[in-house]
């Protein structure tokens, strides 16, 4: 049975958040371009959901 990764709250737990893992999530979260390849709500929806992930996991220490 594989553990890997493993779900904690809703987000995958892959690894440690470093400086470099903070920088790219602060250039992803920034582009003002859609995450998803819908053209509808679930565009939407899931920018909104990837967006909040992003947020969640630089306030991590």
């Amino acid at each position: 049975m594989a553990t890997w990764p493993r779900r904690s709250a809703g987000f995958l737990r892959i690894g440690t958040v470093t400086p470099a893992v903070r920088r790219a999530l602060r250039l992803v979260g920034a582009r003002d371009l859609r995450f998803s390849a819908h053209r509808d709500y679930r565009a939407v929806l899931g920018d909104q959901e990837l967006r909040t992930a992003i947020a969640a996991v630089l306030v991590l220490p």
